[in-house]
């Protein structure tokens, strides 16, 4: 349970602890017990996969289920047995599959996301189809903690919401819901991954700084602001009485004050008189609603980095970037120490120095607040 190279992958580290125990303290095992994880997550993959393109080809053939006699059902499963074969003897995958890395673990959260939304277009007409999405959300967030590939799947889960739900399909309207789930993978990279711990930051640069407050303070203000932003916010979509919605607004106001200062108080109470028009729109309602319970599990999922905060004050033998604030773990969600390349346009490697430009503020833990240790280039 060590502090491993940036941004982390903290429920692959716990799940290969849990794996190692089985050696029994014979370390000479360890190696193969979480290699095995890997060949088990593999596995489990190519079960998920089979699963998928079963339900795929059973779409395709059979239209009633008095179509589905033996022909088809040869079809249907022989369809599933190649595919999820041809897919688990390909050289990418086997070689991850044998590797004590976390693209198995990976790829497996991709098969469950992908065979969930398959589950929820067949049952999508029925009372609490809607669970399929919620889980859905669930096991991406448990996924950030693995790796961030599984996030390019929302696109794909976009157009098979769309495809099941739109009384008649256009090009123009999958396009319109293939770049809204590009919008949600940015979203989640941007809003979840790393607003919620900047926002944490800054917060506590208030309550350390200005306040006078011990380290961490402002963390947990800004945490608890966010659960009761979401649970009053869930409570309002469900029963719109006017106590929630100012429990709400409160709870985001001072949210976006503490983390983002007067401009984030402006947005707040824009987004705040938005959202008391949404949610007297009933169908509106709804779509907050499942929003913000798909936004809960999500940072459920995603509360697996808390174990990277508790293994830094642990003072671990590798400790990368020793995030044990807030400052510190944001620079190492962000793989500051990488820096920035750019990929469309930018200098040659032999180009010369001839500008350079200072950006925000760089801080750093001393020993009664946050000190400037420089700026950002």
């Amino acid at each position: 349970l060590q502090v491993a190279h940036q941004p982390g992958a903290p429920l692959f580290t716990i799940i290969g602890k849990v794996v190692s125990l089985l050696s029994l303290g014979d370390v000479t095992k360890v190696a193969f017990y979480t290699n095995m994880a890997s060949a088990l997550a593999s596995s489990a993959t190519i079960l998920f996969l089979f699963w998928t393109i079963t339900a795929l080809a059973k779409k395709l053939l059979v239209k009633k289920i008095e179509d589905l006699d033996t022909g088809n059902l040869i079809l249907i499963i022989g369809s599933g047995l190649v595919g999820s074969l041809a897919y688990a003897f390909s050289d990418t995958f086997w070689f991850s599959a044998v590797e004590s890395e976390v693209y198995a673990q990976s790829s497996l959260c991709t098969a469950i996301v992908f065979w969930a939304i398959l589950k929820w277009e067949a049952h999508a007409d029925e009372a609490g189809a809607n669970k399929w999405i919620v889980f859905i959300a669930y096991i991406m967030g448990l996924s950030i903690g693995i790796h961030l590939l599984n996030l390019l799947v929302i696109p794909a889960i976009a157009l098979v919401i769309y495809f099941r739900k739109a009384t008649q399909a256009t090009a123009s309207g999958a396009l319109k819901w293939f770049f809204g789930g590009v919008v949600a993978v940015a979203f989640v990279l941007w809003g979840v991954i790393q607003f919620t711990v900047k926002g944490a930051a800054f917060s506590d640069l208030l309550f350390v700084n200005t306040l006078g407050m011990g380290f961490g303070s402002g963390a947990i203000t800004f945490f608890v602001l966010l659960i009761g932003l979401i649970v009053s916010g869930i409570y309002y979509t469900i029963k719109p009485v006017t106590p929630a919605i100012i429990v709400t607004a409160i709870c985001f106001i001072l949210l976006a004050g503490i983390s983002s200062g007067a401009i984030g108080f402006v947005v707040a109470l824009a987004i705040v008189a938005v959202l008391e028009y949404v949610v007297k729109v009933r169908e509106k309602r709804f779509a907050l609603n499942s929003f913000l319970v798909c936004l809960a599990f999500i940072l459920f999922g995603y509360s697996s980095f808390v174990m990277i905060v508790i293994r830094a004050k642990a003072g671990t033998n590798l400790n990368n970037s020793d995030p044990q604030d807030a400052f510190a773990l944001n620079g190492y969600l962000n793989r500051d120490q990488y820096g920035d390349t750019p990929l469309m346009y930018g200098q040659f490697f032999d180009s010369k120095v001839i500008d350079q430009t200072q950006g925000a503020n760089i801080y750093r833990r001393g020993k009664e607040k946050y000190e400037i240790a420089g700026k950002k280039i």
